[in-house]
């Protein structure tokens, strides 16, 4: 994570998130996949101020994208949208 005022880099995170996939913040909280287990997605959750780790967590078994809508996390599969949380 970097300080957008200053450049400076403020932590990294353990897990390296994919770069071809979303990472998605409210401001507070950095949720980014992380990999599969089983064919179902891993969510991980960090701290924005710290990068500590807060969750992880498995996503909808044949999720192929995540995308926020209004502040909601959604999982998009090949036949249907799941909001999680």
């Amino acid at each position: 994570m970097l300080d957008t005022r200053t450049g400076r880099r403020l932590w990294t995170a353990a897990d390296d998130p994919q770069v071809d996939r979303p990472v998605l913040t409210d401001g507070h909280v950095v949720i980014f996949p992380t990999g599969y287990d089983d064919q179902e997605p891993i969510l991980t959750a960090v701290d924005i101020t710290d990068g500590r780790v807060l969750w992880t967590a498995a996503g909808p078994p044949g999720t192929v994208a995540f995308f926020e809508i209004g502040r909601r996390l959604i999982a998009l599969q090949q036949e249907q949208m799941t909001r999680l949380g």
